[in-house]
């Protein structure tokens, strides 16, 4: 079973050119969750280290009142980039986490986007770690995020596996109510765009959608995602040079956070591959990918259309690079990796 396909999906059908489900089934979820790594507890911000702090949150949630408490941080864990590294960016993401993830596993990423790029940084906790819920195509953490961070004016909404499913809705739900100013972009690790979900027929490629950057991040050794469902749902994506293709050589599934999956064989029924690459550098690449797309909303004019040409986007990339040099902010470690993406999109 694909993690980005849970058995309480039911098959499809087209519909005057949009999909709707046939039926939503209801199931119970396992009581049980991927334990963050000692890393990521270590790079979590200290109100919510302890398990009881996340249980918290998470009943919060469960309970409805993560919207009404006083504490905008009461149901998300917030990153601020340090005030020697930050910089003045109105742009910051917020992070949807996997299935069945405790959110914690991904701070080690998210101190990247913040403490390296100078971006404010919000991953939702959500009642038995389940950032997308079937009947619920939105889940309104961006005003609580906007509460955290009132100076941010744009946000780039990305997210891991079903959190990247949720991401995506999250968009296109702001979308359907005209709501677009605080959409700085759109970021799916190890994810893509689902169509039987009832959320209508979730499609950025169109012209309207010629302002949105995207990216689309993969793991070669990742052993969980449906491959054949991946590619297919890469033609949702905003078109030409607005969408970012990354694949990481070596990397699986589990590395694009820090958790323990060694029990998740019985809920997906599937094993990851093996890295090769350690989950520090597959999280750089996969940080690096989000920050090019919050780069373009920073930018004056938005970042260039899909028409703009590549020489323009090259452009974009040595902006990008003196600014975050001039900053303080370029990570040796990042280097390469950055500088090869700078060749291939200049030789297209």
């Amino acid at each position: 079973m694909d993690l980005l396909q849970p058995s309480y999906i039911s098959p499809t059908r087209f519909n005057d050119g949009g999909i709707e489900p046939l039926r939503l089934l209801q199931m119970e979820f396992p009581d049980y969750t991927s334990p963050p790594l000692p890393s990521a507890i270590d790079a979590t911000p200290e109100a919510f280290r302890s398990d009881a702090a996340v249980d918290a949150a998470r009943a919060n949630d469960a309970d409805g009142l993560c919207f009404t408490l006083d504490d905008p941080t009461a149901c998300q864990i917030t990153f601020s980039p340090p005030p020697d590294t930050a910089v003045d960016s109105k742009v910051g993401v917020i992070f949807f986490g996997g299935f069945l993830v405790d959110p914690r596993s991904y701070s080690p990423m998210m101190r990247m986007l913040s403490d390296t790029y100078g971006l404010s940084v919000s991953v939702p906790i959500f009642a038995k770690d389940l950032a997308f819920k079937v009947g619920t195509c939105e889940s309104g953490r961006l005003s609580l995020a906007q509460r955290a961070f009132p100076d941010i004016e744009k946000w780039v909404f990305a997210g891991h596996s079903l959190g990247g499913i949720a991401a995506a809705n999250e968009v296109w739900a702001m979308a359907g109510r005209n709501e677009t100013d605080a959409i700085g972009g759109l970021a799916l690790l190890a994810s893509y765009v689902r169509q039987d979900l009832g959320c209508g027929l979730v499609d950025f490629s169109t012209e309207e959608w010629d302002w949105l950057h995207a990216a689309s991040v993969s793991a070669s050794h990742d052993k969980i995602v449906n491959g054949a469902n991946f590619e297919a749902g890469k033609k949702w994506l905003p078109s030409g040079n607005n969408t970012i293709t990354v694949n990481i050589e070596g990397g699986n599934h589990r590395q694009f956070g820090c958790y323990d999956d060694s029990e998740r064989e019985s809920i997906n029924y599937k094993v990851d591959g093996v890295p090769t690459v350690s989950a520090e550098d597959q999280q750089e690449q996969a940080a690096s990918a989000i920050a090019e797309v919050a780069s373009y909303a920073r930018s004056p004019t938005n970042g260039v259309s899909s028409s703009g040409s590549m020489a323009s986007r090259f452009g974009q990339y040595m902006l990008d690079y003196f600014f975050l040099g001039r900053a303080g902010l370029w990570n040796p470690l990042l280097r390469s990796t950055n500088i090869k993406k700078m060749q291939q999109s200049a030789l297209g």
